[in-house]
């Protein structure tokens, strides 16, 4: 909640989009709106794809955001471009259109999964003895373990599109034996967030993935964890990164994870970040490390601070600060601030800490 990135914002509301996105399809009423509205053509918009009606209509009516029928729309055509393209939102449609506001920004990623979601069903249906709702059902259920499941594989760290695109391709891979990569390449690269690139320098770091055992094989405390770290510092390339350690849990399957994070922290400096000048921001990084039941190494990815990043967020503040659309407060808890197209300002806070005060986001209390 705290990372200033374009990317991370995005994906906090994209999840809550998805996430609603497959919990409607667990009532069986709205599988079958969903098929008397689309007659089984789910490129249509739909029950589902419209996100959030009651508020979204409920905001127009208070605001001068445009009339529309939803909150977001999952079907749309939004493909990856550089942030510093895009305004912090676009007033003459901040519902569809994409900027760096994190709801506005929401929409690729949204629009992508239902791409996933569509193409699973899709492929279920060619199977003609199955009915809607088992073809539905299925797509739902495989969309949401690959959605889960690369949440939990996904790097420690500011996030990108990308790396949640790529942990899904890895989620796969350990589930499902990479059944669901053409599916999901196609889709994640048709909106750009991935390219052939970026699959191949996965693959690549797949295929050097070092012969690594966690021992003990269940980490008891801190100083196992900083144990493990300091041993194979090498193997994991981390350098010489300082890393503290984030926690560790065993879930179902038995797979330990273990997560390290560090931040770098940027002065901010110049008039085109107001009353933010002479501050500094925070940018965050980590380690995450997972193993298997038999505690082999399953996967791992260190998640660095590029200068890209440090420059994105800075253009971030410096895009919010000129649209007027930054907001302060003197607390580590902000209170509702939307605009008058019902729009959520860029609320941000001077966190202390044990380097000094810094500059992150501030959750926001809606009231």
């Amino acid at each position: 909640l705290g990372s200033l990135s374009v990317s991370a914002g995005g994906f906090h509301e994209s999840f809550g989009d998805m996430t609603a996105l497959l919990a409607s399809l667990h009532d069986d009423a709205v599988i079958d709106q969903l098929q008397a509205e689309t007659k089984g053509d789910l490129t249509k918009p739909n029950v589902v794809s419209r996100t959030a009606e009651q508020l979204g209509i409920s905001i127009s009516n208070m605001t001068n955001r445009p009339k529309t029928d939803a909150l977001r729309q999952a079907i749309n055509n939004h493909k990856y471009a550089d942030q510093h393209f895009y305004p912090y939102y676009d007033k003459s449609d901040p519902n569809g259109k994409l900027g760096q506001e994190p709801h506005a920004y929401s929409n690729l990623f949204t629009g992508a999964f239902y791409d996933l979601f569509n193409a699973a069903y899709l492929e279920a249906a060619k199977d003609t003895s199955r009915t809607f709702k088992q073809n539905v059902t299925q797509a739902r259920d495989l969309c949401g373990r690959l959605l889960f499941r690369g949440v939990e594989f996904a790097p420690v760290g500011d996030t990108s599109y990308r790396e949640q695109a790529l942990a899904m391709i890895k989620a796969d891979a350990v589930d499902n034996g990479g059944k669901n990569r053409a599916l999901l390449e196609t889709v994640f690269k048709n909106r750009k967030i991935l390219t052939a690139e970026d699959v191949a320098e996965h693959d690549k770091r797949e295929a050097a993935l070092p012969q690594l055992t966690l021992d003990p094989p269940s980490v008891q405390d801190e100083e196992d964890a900083k144990k493990f770290l300091e041993a194979n510092r090498g193997a994991l390339g981390v350098g010489e990164t300082r890393l503290e350690f984030a926690g560790t849990h065993t879930n179902r399957r038995g797979e330990t994870f273990l997560q390290y994070t560090f931040h770098k922290d940027i002065d901010l400096e110049g008039p085109d970040y107001g009353t933010l000048e002479g501050s500094r921001m925070r940018t965050n990084g980590g380690l995450q490390v997972v193993f298997d039941k038999e505690a082999k190494l399953l996967a791992t990815y260190f998640d660095d601070v590029t200068p890209r990043e440090v420059e994105d967020i800075k253009d971030h503040l410096k895009v919010a600060v000129a649209g007027g659309a930054l907001s302060f407060d003197s607390g580590n808890i902000g209170s509702s601030h939307i605009d008058e197209h019902g729009m959520g300002y860029l609320n941000v806070a001077h966190v202390p800490g044990a380097d000094g005060t810094v500059v992150q986001r501030s959750p926001i209390i809606w009231g």
